[in-house]
């Protein structure tokens, strides 16, 4: 997922280096407040063939229990106008 058009810098959970060429701001799962609400965005496939994808199953239950938890307190505030904007 490409972070530029975000209206602050990100600090995502798990980032992707982009290429020299291109240099975009990317990451695969970041964590926002949006007004009184907490959002984990996570962009890789965690859902399909998880019986088969022990690595892929072991994160989508690792980011559920972690959402679930005490400790998920995100730092960046993300309008609901910016969010949709991000998923456009």
């Amino acid at each position: 997922m490409i972070t530029d058009m975000l209206p602050f810098r990100a600090n995502p959970i798990v980032r992707v280096i982009d290429n020299f060429l291109k240099n975009r701001n990317m990451a695969d799962i970041l964590e926002f407040k949006v007004g009184d609400c907490k959002l984990t965005i996570c962009t890789m496939d965690i859902h399909h063939n998880l019986t088969e994808r022990p690595v892929a199953r072991q994160l989508r239950y690792s980011l559920i229990k972690y959402a679930g938890g005490k400790s998920f307190a995100p730092n960046n505030n993300l309008s609901s106008t910016d969010l949709m904007k991000f998923f456009k």
